[in-house]
């Protein structure tokens, strides 16, 4: 199992990748969560972060998925790790 974790500029985006991960690989709903960053006053889009967990032979569609919709990976760690 790894974690993996994607910045994204906005929300939307980040939302859409969640609905289309969750979609194409069966993934439950609890496996991959999106939150907003905090931003100043009278931003309009809200940059966010995507994470998740996923099987070892789901990461690498994962990442696909996350940069095609323009997703920058930060963090693809294993999940069993202490620090995980």
């Amino acid at each position: 199992m790894r974690v993996l974790a994607a910045s994204f500029v906005d929300d939307t985006r980040a939302r859409e990748a969640r609905a289309k991960l969750l979609a194409e690989l069966a993934l439950e709903a609890h496996q991959v969560g999106v939150e907003i960053l905090a931003q100043p006053s009278g931003e309009v889009a809200a940059p966010a972060v995507l994470a998740g967990q996923f099987d070892e032979e789901l990461v690498n569609a994962a990442r696909q998925v996350l940069e095609r919709y323009g997703g920058t990976v930060m963090l693809d760690i294993d999940a069993n790790e202490t620090n995980a």
